[in-house]
């Protein structure tokens, strides 16, 4: 895991905790948004697309295992990916915009 408050070598521009450099504000509405209609896909406007774009592959199998197994449109693990992006979603925009604020707070 990288240091959340290390700086890139090249622009000097501070790291996440997951390794992606700040470039800007995030928008945490946005991010809940899309969490909200696309579990997964918050998580990836974030910053960790490989994580975002797993999980919402993951909520597209148990949707339509749903759909065509058991007939009912709501399951737990629906349930739980969409809260779980949603929160990873808010804090990981969260973590971004603050390091953002304090590199320019610093310059």
């Amino acid at each position: 895991m990288v240091d959340p408050y290390s700086f890139s070598s090249s622009n000097n521009l501070p790291i996440t905790s997951w390794g992606r450099e700040v470039t800007g504000e995030k928008s945490v509405a946005i991010a809940l948004i899309l969490g909200f209609f696309f579990p997964g896909l918050g998580i990836a406007y974030a910053g960790k697309i490989g994580l975002g774009v797993t999980i919402f592959i993951l909520d597209i199998v148990f949707l339509a295992t749903v759909w065509l197994v058991i007939g009912v449109i709501f399951s737990i693990p629906l349930l739980i990916f969409l809260i779980y992006g949603m929160i990873k979603a808010y804090s990981m925009c969260d973590e971004n915009n603050r390091l953002w604020r304090e590199y320019l707070a610093s310059r």
